[in-house]
């Protein structure tokens, strides 16, 4: 029996891995056992959804209090490491928004200066892995003494922990890219896995420009969760707008407000909806699940459903601790293939749009005298969404009016900029064969059958 241990820390690894075909691709092998290490608090919503007599749950206590001193340091320090224009743009933001002038001239500035210089990031690594705590994952590792390790999230200080670990005990690690933002927007890679598993070409170059993975090491499988979106069953219109109780001979504007962080006023989505609202037209309003959205004022309108995904653990004003169930995902995809038009401001949503390479209005204005987005949390200047604003396929709304008009002429003649929104459809994801998950799992065989 062979096993592969499989993280899954972050809120969107179900939706990303574990509720793909990716577990069942791999247990079809009946020498193929897999441990699951979930949040210890979340442990039940996995048992619950995922039964196999050769998967394993574990769960596993995370939060701060659960890190080292050390650990939180070399997080720290790891951040300003890499000089991208994402990383300049969210530091620059928290200089002029937020006044943190010490936060940028003395620890900005300086480590991005050092960090330049490759021979002190890979020094840093070095680092980082011999600090690295043991505490956490030891006692798993020596229980279920895995062949492979699979880290599903590359950037994430507990994957971190979890890799460094598995290289003290000589364990193949194979990890991925969690999202599109992650390598340019979250500072520098701590620990560089065996095989890295990357979405596209776009995030393998950045790997190799950013983060100093070599070219050999990396594999592109394209985005596992888009197989069912592309290839699996979807309602009928007319079953979908039932479901909802929506009028199915209208036209659907598909709305994703931003909420609280990322706003500089937290009135704009209200706005945005308002104006969206004097369409005639059913509006589908799904609410992001871990940003709090204030949309009261708009709640009695028969026309606009409103989703509020995902499995609530916990919220705090600017947070929303929760997991996407697989139902929540499949009624997004079922919303955003059925939409006429897609409004949203910088979010994967943009993502979602242009898998089934549909309209897309992004908002960028607020409907005060504030600007729209904090650029200390969210920008459109930041590299991944540079890669759908200068794409020519989407419509940026920096007005009421603008808008309006963009939205309107989606909705009377759908097929404008369809050429563009076709070549930012296969520069995100290559071929949407339905074959991701097929390559990721393939990727993983390969390096257990090469693992001791």
């Amino acid at each position: 029996m062979r096993t592969i241990l499989i993280s899954s820390f972050h809120q969107l690894i179900p939706r990303n891995i574990l509720f793909t075909a990716i577990p069942d691709l791999l247990v079809d092998d009946p020498q193929i056992r897999l441990i699951l290490l979930v949040p210890e608090n979340k442990k039940q919503f996995f048992v619950e959804r995922i039964s196999h007599e050769r998967i394993v749950i574990e769960g596993v206590k995370l939060g701060g209090s659960t890190r080292t001193l050390r650990d939180r340091i070399m997080g720290f320090l790891a951040i300003p490491l890499t000089d991208t224009q994402s990383l300049r743009v969210l530091f620059r933001g928290r200089l002029v928004n937020h006044k943190r002038r010490f936060h940028y001239f003395f620890y900005y500035i300086p480590l991005r200066t050092l960090g330049r210089i490759r021979l002190i990031r890979a020094c840093f690594r070095r680092i980082d892995a011999f600090l690295a705590s043991k505490k956490r994952f030891e006692q798993i590792l020596n229980t279920y003494n895995p062949n492979l390790i699979f880290s599903t999230d590359v950037m994430d200080k507990y994957d971190a922990e979890l890799i460094f670990a598995g290289r003290r005990k000589n364990i193949r690690v194979v990890s991925m890219v969690r999202s599109w933002d992650n390598l340019t927007k979250f500072g520098l890679l701590r620990a560089i896995p065996d095989r890295l598993l990357v979405w596209n070409d776009l995030i393998q170059k950045e790997a190799i420009e950013y983060q100093d993975v070599a070219p050999e090491k990396i594999r592109v499988v394209g985005i596992p969760h888009y197989d069912r979106y592309t290839h699996g069953t979807r309602m009928t219109r007319e079953e979908f707008f039932r479901s909802l109780g929506i009028d199915p001979a209208k036209k659907l504007i598909f709305f994703a407000p931003t909420g609280v962080p990322r706003l500089f006023d937290n009135n704009a989505d209200r706005v945005h909806l308002g104006l969206l609202k004097t369409f005639n037209t059913s509006i589908f309003v799904r609410f992001p699940p871990t940003n709090p959205v204030h949309l009261d004022s708009h709640s009695d309108s028969p026309h606009v459903f409103f989703d509020r995904p995902g499995v609530v653990f916990g919220q705090s004003p600017k947070m929303i601790d929760a997991l996407m169930d697989r139902k929540d995902d499949m009624l997004l995809c079922n919303a955003v293939y059925w939409s006429d038009v897609v409004v949203s401001g910088p979010s994967t949503i943009a993502l979602d749009a242009a898998v089934f390479a549909k309209p897309l209005v992004l908002v960028d204005f607020s409907g005060s005298s504030t600007p729209y987005l904090d650029d200390a949390g969210e920008s459109y200047k930041s590299i991944h969404m540079q890669y759908v604003v200068e794409s020519g396929g989407v419509r940026m709304a920096t007005s009421p009016d603008e808008l309006l008009n963009s939205v309107r002429e989606y909705l009377s003649s759908p097929l404008k900029d369809a050429g563009a929104r076709a070549q930012l459809q296969h520069s995100l994801f290559g071929v949407l064969d339905g074959k991701a998950c097929s390559r990721m799992v393939q990727a993983l065989l390969e390096k257990l059958m090469m693992s001791k």
